[in-house]
């Protein structure tokens, strides 16, 4: 890690459970489908949840953790002396919002003569759920200084950047098959 006087010096990051970022862990899908005579018609509902954003190790970093107090209010030192943090407050992973989605798509395959061509129409997101997030990450800023003091009133920690499912959205997709 670089400190503040242009030096690297080692340090600890505290990421025990996290996980990758970006990606849902629950994603399910049920597709109701109708194909007949060249008509193809899909209903598709989508449920998406457990959205976890790109975690932050300067948040996590062990000296970056406010101080171990006793009962007594002062800080707990280990064996060589050095001050101890605190790992219990080692921040949880943020997550977004996950939620339900439906999909639709309505096409027709026709032959003219030797060729196919078919016309397909798509819409996705038919219920305009735009509060889905899709991804993120938490701001890489410290909330405590080097003595583990707070230095900041705004947490950007529990602000993190999150990105979100775009609105009903639709294309006509035409293909000829020579």
């Amino acid at each position: 890690m670089l400190s503040n006087d242009g030096k690297y010096y080692d340090d600890i990051v505290v990421n025990k459970n996290m996980r990758e970022g970006g990606t849902p862990l629950s994603a399910y899908s049920i597709d109701l489908a109708y194909h007949s005579n060249g008509w193809f018609i899909d209903l598709i509902g989508n449920y998406y949840d457990r959205i976890y954003l790109y975690y932050t190790p300067v948040s996590r970093y062990y000296s970056n953790l406010p101080l171990l107090k006793d009962a007594s209010g002062n800080t707990v030192m280990d064996e060589n002396g050095n001050p101890m943090h605190d790992i219990s407050k080692v921040p949880s992973q943020a997550k977004g919002k996950g939620g339900f989605m439906l999909d639709a798509s309505v096409g027709k395959s026709i032959y003219i003569g030797k060729h196919q061509m078919s016309i397909n129409l798509m819409l996705t997101n038919i219920l305009n759920n735009r509060k889905l997030v899709t991804g993120g990450m938490e701001q890489n800023r410290q909330t405590y200084d080097d003595s583990g003091e707070t230095i900041r009133t705004y947490t950007f920690l529990t602000n993190p950047k999150k990105f979100y499912v775009n609105g009903i959205n639709g294309m006509l997709i035409v293909t000829y098959k020579l």
